[in-house]
C-alpha cells in the first residue's frame, strides 16, 4: 500500500527529485520513482541499529544501485552502511544534523516565559525538543524523573514535540504519578526562547529499549540511558 500511495503522489506532483529516509521509504519510494521515471533519487540513512534485519540490509544494498546519492548523518553511519550493507563509499556523502546557533543567542524575559508555560515556581526546569519516538529513549527520561524528584520535588520536565508514542508516553507519566511534573507542550516554534528558561538541557541517548543490559534493573537503566548537562544556555543539540 505504501508503494501504491508513493507512486500515486509522484505521478500527481511529477517531482524532479525523490528524497527518502530509512529502509521502508527507501524501498517503496525508490521503486515508485523508478517506475515513474523520476530523474534524481537521493536517500538519507540515520537512527538505525546495525546490524539490522538481513532483509532490510539486502534491500538497501539492492536499491542503493538505483540511488544517485546516499546520505549518512555521521561518519559512524557511513561506516555502518559500508560495513553491513556493502554500499559503495563513493556513493555516500555525509551531511551532519545541525542547527544555526545564532537564532538561540537571544535575550528574553525569563519570568514572563515561565508564566506563559505555567511553571513560575518550579525548580529545576529540565527540557528537550524531540520527536516522540522509540529511538529517542524518552521512557528513560520518565523513569529518571521518578528518581530525580526525590532530591528535587519541584522539578519540571518540559517535553516539546510530537510523534507516534505521544499517547503512550503521557500514559506512562501518569502511571508513574508524574503528570504534574512532566509537561508535554507539543510542537513549538519558540524553542530558542524555551531553552532560555531551562536549568538543565537533557540529552537522550539514541537507542531502543532492547539495547539495555538485561541484567540491569529499571533504576539503573533510567540513569544509564539518561544524562543531564547543567547550565546549558542556548546551544544544545537535540537528536
Amino acid at each position: 500500500m505504501s508503494f501504491i500511495k508513493a507512486f500515486s503522489i509522484i505521478k500527481d506532483f511529477k517531482p524532479d527529485v525523490i528524497h527518502t529516509h530509512n529502509s521502508q521509504p527507501f524501498i517503496d519510494g525508490t521503486l515508485a520513482a523508478l517506475i515513474a521515471r523520476v530523474p534524481i533519487k537521493v536517500h538519507t540513512d540515520h537512527a538505525m541499529d546495525f546490524p539490522d534485519k538481513i532483509r532490510y540490509m539486502f534491500a538497501e544494498w539492492f536499491f542503493s544501485h538505483f540511488a544517485d546519492k546516499i546520505v549518512g548523518v555521521s561518519e559512524h553511519t557511513k561506516n555502518n552502511l559500508i560495513k553491513y550493507e556493502k554500499i559503495s563509499p563513493k556513493k555516500i556523502d555525509i551531511i551532519h544534523n545541525g542547527i544555526d546557533g545564532k537564532q538561540y543567542d537571544i535575550k528574553i524575559n525569563v519570568s514572563e516565559k515561565k508564566k506563559q508555560l505555567g511553571i513560575e515556581n518550579r525548580y529545576p526546569v529540565l527540557g528537550l525538543g524531540v520527536r516522540l519516538a522509540e529511538q529517542k529513549g524518552i521512557t528513560y527520561l520518565i523513569q529518571a524523573t521518578s528518581l530525580i524528584r526525590r532530591e528535587f520535588p519541584e522539578i519540571c520536565v518540559l517535553i516539546a514535540g510530537e510523534g507516534p508514542l505521544q499517547k503512550n508516553l503521557k500514559r506512562e507519566a501518569e502511571e508513574h504519578g508524574l503528570s504534574h511534573l512532566i509537561k508535554f507542550i507539543g510542537p513549538r516554534l519558540d524553542m530558542n526562547e524555551i531553552l532560555k528558561v531551562l536549568d538543565i538541557c537533557s540529552s537522550i541517548l539514541m537507542g531502543r529499549s532492547t539495547a539495555c543490559n538485561p541484567g540491569s534493573n529499571g533504576r539503573t537503566k533510567a540513569y544509564s540511558r539518561y544524562r543531564c548537562r547543567r547550565q546549558c544556555r542556548g546551544y544544545s543539540a537535540f537528536s
